[in-house]
């Protein structure tokens, strides 16, 4: 794994950051994993979402993960939030902590019980992408041979999500599974990290249909930072703003964000492609030795390149944050959540 160090650049005291997806597990080396979320409050970052389970988690497991975060969220008070609403982000931001939410990629930790979903929002889950890669009980993952839609359990999922005010997240998910959530959703849906399939047609990247899609039901795409779906490992800020560039062309800048997915052990991850090449396809790249990705020390270039790129303040503050704000706004804030 090839890390990227850039120049730092001054962060925007004044500029909400949101990262919607951060991998979390205790999968790497623990040394690198207790330095991250540092690097993202030393670079302005203002909100992180951490996954704390995949598909392959089962309850049990799930709960521990959560537990250990939870903890260690509470033992760096001075430093982290763990937010309950849109509000305790803005008074994070004010005295200078970083907001924390957690999050599911794949819905199997809901082990079929939708009682589940309300017991994981009180404990901090505020989103939960549908199936990871693969099949589960609710639909298809982007590298299954078929896709049939959802199921009967994942349409009550979606409405059980939709009550109780966590988002739909529509990453790794196949199409078809994709666009009946999205039929099915009264809120809006995310895709919270993924690239343009327009710009580089890779499996895991979201076609132009379910942009429209993602956009028309008022929610928002977060643009990955891994080099291997934005695609070239070479200037890869150049390649992540064309992503924006292409969906802002397509649906407005009122419907992208940041979803970096920045692993904070590349190199344990490129390890765990390796073992399961069945969620991980060798021809999607998943193994290869040499994958870039942005990293937290590149978010303060991010917002400098859109400006460059001739994007507004007002849009560049969007993409940056505040349309993750909106869409948390709506969905977070509902009667059940508070």
């Amino acid at each position: 794994m090839t890390h990227v160090h850039p120049e730092p650049a001054e962060p925007s005291s004044d500029m909400l950051i949101w990262d919607m997806s951060v991998p979390w597990q205790d999968h790497g080396r623990r040394w690198l994993k207790d330095r991250a979320l540092g690097r993202y409050r030393e670079n302005g970052v203002g909100f992180v979402s951490l996954t704390v389970a995949k598909d392959e988690q089962g309850v049990q497991e799930t709960i521990r993960q959560i537990a250990r975060e939870r903890a260690m969220i509470q033992a760096n008070e001075d430093k982290y939030v763990l937010i309950s609403n849109v509000s305790d982000i803005i008074d994070a931001r004010k005295s200078g902590k970083l907001a924390i939410a957690f999050n599911f990629q794949g819905t199997n930790p809901f082990a079929r019980d939708l009682a589940m979903v309300e017991t994981y929002h009180r404990l901090g889950v505020r989103h939960a992408l549908l199936a990871y890669n693969l099949r589960n009980a609710v639909g298809s993952g982007c590298h299954e041979r078929s896709d049939d839609g959802l199921s009967s359990f994942g349409i009550a999922l979606i409405r059980e999500m939709n009550r109780v005010g966590m988002l739909v997240d529509l990453a790794h998910t196949g199409s078809r599974t994709s666009l009946d959530a999205i039929e099915h959703s009264s809120a809006p849906v995310i895709i919270s990290h993924a690239a343009a399939r327009s710009v580089h047609d890779h499996p895991r990247n979201i076609d132009d249909e379910r942009i429209r899609a993602c956009a028309g039901s008022g929610g928002v795409m977060g643009v990955t930072g891994t080099g291997l779906f934005l695609g070239s490992n070479e200037q890869l800020l150049d390649k992540f703003i064309q992503h924006i560039d292409h969906i802002v062309q397509l649906v407005g800048p009122g419907h992208v964000g940041l979803g970096l997915d920045f692993n904070y052990d590349m190199d344990a991850a490129i390890a765990g492609a390796r073992s399961d090449p069945a969620k991980y396809p060798v021809a999607g790249g998943y193994a290869n030795d040499g994958l870039k990705i942005i990293e937290p020390e590149h978010v303060p270039h991010i917002t400098e390149a859109l400006q460059k790129r001739g994007y507004s303040d007002d849009d560049v503050r969007a993409i940056a944050g505040l349309n993750w704000l909106r869409v948390a706004s709506q969905v977070w804030n509902t009667q059940a959540s508070k």
